[in-house]
């Protein structure tokens, strides 16, 4: 059941970022068509997959105790990267530039491949710690595509009057996996 519970805090750390942004583009009355937010979510899971996979190639390399560290760590530092980056909104609000009413499938690509950077280092790290792959790929789809349909719903609904970024609870909720990997 930990490592369950711990698969759902780092799905959901990965995709607070999709959350905000959709968010934003909710709020200025942005569209989010079914195909770019599927492109969003399976380019997110689908980098999650690959460091996933490189994680597990470079693990028995590494004795069992310091794998599980060093897992630790680089979720720890991704951790306090997103804690000090700047806001995910402005990184939403200058993707979408050909059509400024609907997010285009090819906006969608550039703004996941942003999205999906913190992925890339939280795979390896869950690699290395040897968490179930199959059932942290699930959750991030599912997840990534309700966060992705779910920010851009709530942002329409609550649009000009709230300004919320999501992006440092990520970070924290990154740096407790890191300690709960240590405990």
């Amino acid at each position: 059941m930990s490592d369950l519970f711990e698969l759902l805090l780092l799905v959901i750390a990965l995709c607070a970022d999709a959350f905000t942004a959709s968010f934003v583009y909710g709020a200025d009355r942005v569209k989010i068509p079914f195909l770019s937010a599927a492109v969003i979510t399976f380019l997110s899971a689908g980098i999650l997959a690959v460091f996933l996979f490189a994680g597990a190639v470079i693990r028995p390399f590494f004795p069992g105790s310091f794998a599980v560290f060093l897992s630790a760590v680089l979720l720890f530092c991704l951790g306090l990267g997103k804690l000090f980056a700047g806001p995910v909104k402005d990184m939403a609000r200058n993707a979408n530039g050909l059509e400024p009413e609907v997010l285009s499938s090819k906006e969608a690509f550039f703004l996941g491949i942003a999205l999906s950077l913190d992925s890339a280092a939280a795979g390896v790290g869950t690699g290395l710690s040897g968490s179930s792959w199959p059932l942290l790929l699930s959750l991030a789809l599912a997840f990534g595509f309700l966060a992705v349909i779910g920010g851009s719903f709530l942002g329409r609904l609550v649009s000009g009057w709230t300004h919320l970024d999501f992006s440092k609870m990520s970070g924290l909720i990154l740096i407790l996996l890191a300690i709960l990997k240590l405990i």
